[in-house]
């Protein structure tokens, strides 16, 4: 069984999946859906070879954990963000998806934060320059 999350870039669950014997262009069907990816996520600390073309066939980066994530790491993380945006973790295998993306997402959430701050302020300096022109 394969498990599939797909976040978009504010931690937003958009789908989660799980399924017998998904090929990787399976998996990127339901990816492609959602926009194009960025990050392939594992939640072992040696990514499998399925992981790794998945990552080399879209060009994206590959997260995983400096040690294995524990079921009970993996259980809480899940649960936190089922209550959070009401999501339906069905089997081990989307909670273990779920539980990567996640803390992929939270560890790379300053960067994205810091973007997202640069670009207001870029946005309020044109603004400023617009009205003094």
């Amino acid at each position: 069984m394969t498990g599939v999350a797909v976040l978009d870039l504010s931690g937003n669950v958009l789908a989660l999946h799980s399924g017998k014997n998904l090929s990787r262009r399976h998996v990127l069907r339901i990816v492609y859906q959602y926009g194009t990816p960025v990050l392939i996520a594992v939640d072992t600390a040696k990514p499998s070879d399925y992981a790794k073309k998945l990552a080399a066939m879209v060009g994206a980066a590959i997260y995983y954990p400096d040690k294995d994530l524990s079921i009970a790491e993996k259980s809480e993380i899940a649960i936190k963000v089922s209550q959070e945006q009401g999501v339906n973790v069905k089997d081990p295998h989307m909670r273990d998806a779920l539980a990567a993306a996640y803390k992929s997402f939270m560890q790379l959430r300053p960067k994205l934060d810091r973007v997202e701050e640069e670009i207001r302020r870029a946005y309020v300096r044109a603004a400023d320059d617009a009205k003094r022109s």
